[in-house]
């Protein structure tokens, strides 16, 4: 697979340039590996694909979507009383030109420390069973829809950063279960360093991509930059810019 492929590939799902791509299987399965095979769905009839290809490549849109929706329905009726905020995954898409085409995974959620058990029974009376309890999640399913209910969600070594991190989540939780942008950011920020070790993929940096790029206009970056500092991740949004 020639890489340079695949960021044409990237730069015609995100920013529409129109440019001569050389597109294989090899490309569409390191697309996959890397969560963002379902970001050229709008253009894939201007390619000049195997038919093959084509098939498979829309199939497997096609099933994406298909999660997507089941998971922007659960997401939307989840049986929680208690505030709570959505991260990553639409709060992250919501930046992208088509949202649907960002590979979603879990439904990532967040309530005030003192309200996680009563969400984590509501969770559990509405049909929700625990797969799997960690110090920093529980992660619970229902019908293929995985929800993960943070008890903490910054990783960082410093634990008075991450504690800082935390604190804004639950501080700016509303009613519209959306953090606000410069919130997020450092949330989109926090999951890329969460992989630096872990293994980073595409989807976390073209996630912060998309966030800079309709949030962070110039007059926009002090602002910015005064939050990531208080968390120590002022140095990663400049170097993850500059990707």
């Amino acid at each position: 697979m020639n890489r340079s492929d695949m960021r044409q590939m990237i730069k015609l799902s995100l920013w529409q340039n129109s440019i001569d791509i050389t597109v294989d299987d090899d490309l569409f399965e390191e697309m996959k590996r890397q969560a963002i095979a379902a970001l050229p769905a709008p253009y894939l009839s201007q390619l000049n694909l195997p038919g093959k290809l084509l098939r498979e490549w829309k199939a497997y849109i096609f099933q994406h979507l298909i999660f997507h929706s089941r998971c922007e329905h659960e997401q939307s009726v989840l049986p929680i009383g208690v505030p709570y905020v959505i991260l990553k995954g639409s709060a992250a898409a919501q930046y992208y030109p088509y949202p649907e085409y960002r590979i979603m995974g879990d439904i990532d959620i967040m309530t005030r420390r003192e309200e996680l058990e009563t969400a984590r029974r509501q969770l559990l009376d509405a049909g929700y069973v625990i797969v799997k309890e960690l110090n920093r999640e529980i992660c619970l399913i229902k019908d293929g829809i995985s929800v993960e209910l943070h008890r903490r969600f910054a990783t960082l070594n410093d634990p008075e950063k991450a504690k800082r991190l935390d604190d804004l989540i639950i501080e700016n939780i509303n009613p519209s279960h959306q953090l606000p942008d410069m919130v997020n950011g450092l949330v989109i920020l926090e999951h890329i360093s969460q992989h630096m070790e872990g293994g980073l993929g595409l989807r976390q940096i073209i996630d912060w991509m998309m966030f800079a790029d309709k949030c962070l206009p110039d007059e926009k970056w002090p602002e910015f930059s005064r939050f990531a500092k208080e968390i120590g991740m002022d140095k990663l949004a400049i170097v993850t810019t500059r990707m």
